[in-house]
């Protein structure tokens, strides 16, 4: 729940402990109620940012801290009215005192803005909790000489429902089966049960600890499979009140191959496809591999492997790749091909492992999977400002390192975030990281230093010819630059409030044609979409979504030739709807007759 600006909400009445007044309760206090609830006045003097908005000095605080056991739930009501407007709160939780020194390595719960904010947090275990409070800028810099004036804690959190069941995997290693799970480290969970399901119940087999550190727990079944018998394993969690989770889903096992290929309805969801250019060009080869697995317990031997490409519209299709390969256990194999669309549209590429049903195995639900792939009339480019790993179909993001190749795999330009001046050495550096391209930020006016810097920027081709090279565009590209036939793709910065009229497009676009760039131009558009009453906006978030589609309706219409659309900053939660908005508009357009 928000309030707008300069709201609060309506205090909640305190407990009245038994036998006396109403009042804050003492935290540990053996006699804390049900729900507990404790009000903390923890002022803090806010610097810099509200100092420069002549606010003086101002407070923040805490207003309220509740705890629900039956649901495990600890809300939390911020006043962070006094905050300037681009401002932010992190809340961070740990089970030890947070200090400057472990900030950077506790979990952040939430992160809120507005006057006064209610955040509920699901807590999901028992103990003594610490919570601090950090200011950061929309840059994420935080001033951590708050920390100390806002750390919250001890609070006790009793959660009285069980913990979430984890979620096994089997896989195999020198012939010996294994199940294998996630655990984040949580000191309340404090062991797992295995069991093995059987035709008149269960039996426990094996009890793990739980690590102190978060990473990955492996459980070697303790007894030899029988050869032509089916097995079942589950795990739980226990916490440490001794509650136990619902069973985990039931993983299969038997003396067989497993044959697998991973599901996702897009490469960019589906680990097990890669192709070279996300969007390829009709009568183009690109570049494709699919990896199949093996992931029971014995050999197959001449596997068949089998891709085809279904073209939606003309309900016509074509075999791409048939092979056979041999798989022992938890074994993968990629296989690549090319493949040259001639027409344009939407295709499912299926891949079918053992499609003549030869090979007997545990499990046959998992022999198949498909993609869609989109082949356009020519090169599109959804760029974005940000690392959108959730978006399915942006193909030129600012990439982050850890991140180059599951960027790659998609057909996307691996590009990093750039900027101007004497950067040679840090561009190189970028280059042999990885990054295949660089959008570079806030590009204005075309003086000396910037004619300088582009010159070398696109040097750079000479030696990296495949290297793009965008340019997100301050100001209207000058005729020198736009003369520059090296650059790639001009991103123009036009970020527009839900009020500025679509004509407003009209002049940039007159611009770009005039200087025959208007094949290489992308409008960036604004997507920091808020909450109506968040930072004073009045209009609701299906209000501004509506007014970003329609600005790119207009640009779609009233600039066919422009190769795309940019998309600057994000709220989360909606990058997904954003990233179809962008498909609809700039790739589904182009399979249209012409």
């Amino acid at each position: 729940m928000r309030t707008r600006p300069g709201g609060r909400p309506p205090p909640v009445p305190l407990p009245r402990p038994p036998g006396g007044s109403a009042g804050p309760l003492e935290i540990g206090s053996p006699s804390l109620p049900p729900l507990l609830t404790v009000v903390f006045l923890l002022a803090f003097q806010v610097a810099g940012p509200c100092a420069r908005e002549g606010r003086g000095q101002d407070e923040a605080r805490i207003l309220r801290i509740t705890h629900d056991p039956e649901r495990g739930i600890t809300t939390i009501d911020v006043n962070a009215a006094p905050l300037p407007p681009y401002a932010r709160i992190n809340i961070f939780r740990s089970h030890a005192p947070i200090t400057e020194e472990n900030l950077l390595f506790c979990p952040r719960v939430a992160s809120l803005a507005g006057a006064g904010t209610i955040c509920s947090i699901k807590v999901a275990d028992s103990g003594e909790a610490y919570y601090a409070l950090t200011p950061s800028d929309p840059y994420k810099r935080q001033d951590r000489a708050w920390l100390k004036k806002t750390l919250v804690g001890p609070f006790a959190e009793v959660c009285k429902a069980p913990p979430l069941p984890p979620s096994p995997v089997r896989y195999c290693m020198n012939g010996r089966a294994f199940l294998r799970w996630p655990c984040d480290g949580r000191p309340t969970i404090t062991r797992y049960q295995v069991y093995q399901r059987q035709a008149d119940g269960r039996q426990r087999v094996g009890t793990l600890p739980s690590p102190d550190v978060s990473g990955e727990i492996s459980f070697e079944i303790p007894f030899a499979l029988a050869e032509g018998r089916d097995y079942l394993f589950s795990v739980t969690a226990v916490n440490s009140s001794g509650l136990e989770s619902a069973e985990s889903a039931p993983v299969s096992m038997a003396l067989a191959p497993d044959l697998e290929l991973a599901k996702g309805e897009t490469i960019a969801r589906n680990a097990d496809f890669s192709i070279s250019k996300m969007f390829p060009v009709m009568g183009k080869s690109v570049k494709l591999s699919v990896t199949v697995h093996n992931r029971g317990l014995t050999a197959a031997r001449a596997v068949g492997v089998s891709v085809s490409a279904f073209h939606d519209r003309s309900n016509t299709s074509r075999t791409l790749l048939e092979r056979q390969v041999d798989l022992s256990p938890d074994q993968s194999s990629v296989l690549e091909f090319e493949w040259t669309p001639e027409i344009p549209g939407e295709y499912r590429l299926k891949a079918v492992v053992d499609p003549s049903n030869r090979v007997p195995e545990i499990d046959k639900g998992n022999n198949q999977s498909s993609v869609l792939v989109p082949v356009v009339r020519r090169d599109i480019y959804i760029a974005w400002y940000g690392n959108p790993l959730e978006a399915d179909w942006c193909n030129l993001p600012n990439a982050r390192q850890r991140d180059i190749r599951e960027w790659k795999r998609r057909g996307a330009i691996a590009g990093f975030c750039g900027m101007t001046g004497n950067i040679e050495e840090s561009y190189r550096r970028q280059i042999k990281a990885g990054f295949n391209g660089v959008s570079v930020d806030e590009i204005g006016g075309y003086d000396e230093g910037t004619a300088s810097f582009i010159k070398w920027l696109t040097g750079l081709k000479n030696d990296f010819p495949d290297f793009f090279i965008a340019l997100w565009m301050a100001a209207s590209p000058s005729r020198e630059l736009a003369a520059n036939g090296r650059i790639d793709l001009y991103l123009g910065e036009n970020y527009y409030r839900i009020d500025t009229p679509l004509a407003s497009f009209d002049g940039h676009i007159r611009r770009a044609r005039e200087m025959g760039i208007s094949g290489k131009y992308l409008f960036g558009i604004s997507a920091n979409i808020e909450e109506a009453c968040t930072f004073g906006h009045t209009h609701t978030v299906n209000e501004q979504m509506a007014y970003l589609e329609k600005q790119m309706i207009y640009v779609a219409e009233n600039a066919p030739e422009m190769p795309g659309i940019a998309i600057y900053g994000s709220r989360p939660g909606l990058s997904r709807k954003i990233d179809q908005l962008c498909y609809e508009h700039f790739v589904r357009s182009q399979f249209k007759e012409e």
